[in-house]
């Protein structure tokens, strides 16, 4: 992401990065000591949809004010649906759904479709480096509603890992947004 937006960080932004980074590491954390056992299955995945939420944030963040963020979250909503169909039959997978399942998988798109919708439209009336915020936010509020609706938690040391992380990207947007400022390298000394 930093590449992608030639983005200069200060040492508020290097300590949030580092924040995010330790949050993730928390998350992922199996208790296993080699590298093939340390992380849960998937952190791989994780790493590749990071790129490629990067990617379409800044797609994104370009072509709102052109395309309603309606129309830009069923895009990405139809594309995710044509690769998860894809990848079911590249998979194999059996065809059997109980009624809870799909219950579940309508009510989990359409919390996540208002997720994506607020942030999208957050980068359309706020300026992008303040939009940030409100995208960091967007796993707690998932997380506050999906508590509510189907009654599950994190495990603790991911709830612990994800506070960790949001605590971190919040440091780093509001860094970038001059909420924060690291003011001891630059105030003039005192004679």
């Amino acid at each position: 992401m930093v590449f992608l937006f030639y983005t200069k960080f200060g040492p508020v932004e290097i300590f949030g990065g580092f924040l995010a980074l330790s949050g993730a590491f928390v998350i992922s954390y199996s208790g296993g000591s080699t590298l093939e056992t340390m992380f849960i299955k998937g952190t791989g995945v994780v790493f590749f949809n990071a790129a490629f939420a990067t990617t379409a944030t800044l797609v994104v963040k370009t072509q709102v004010k052109k395309i309603s963020p309606e129309l830009l979250n069923l895009n990405r909503s139809i594309w995710l649906l044509l690769f998860s169909v894809a990848m079911f039959f590249v998979m194999g997978e059996s065809v059997v759904y109980s009624v809870v399942a799909i219950k579940s998988t309508v009510i989990g798109g359409l919390i996540e479709f208002v997720a994506i919708l607020t942030v999208y439209y957050s980068y359309k009336h706020i300026e992008h480096r303040r939009s940030s915020i409100v995208s960091s936010l967007k796993g707690i509020v998932v997380l506050i509603v999906s508590f509510f609706v189907f009654g599950i938690l994190p495990l603790p040391h991911q709830l612990v890992g994800g506070i960790i992380t949001v605590v971190g990207v919040l440091i780093m947007a509001m860094a970038q947004a001059g909420l924060i400022k690291f003011s001891f390298l630059n105030s003039n000394s005192v004679k």
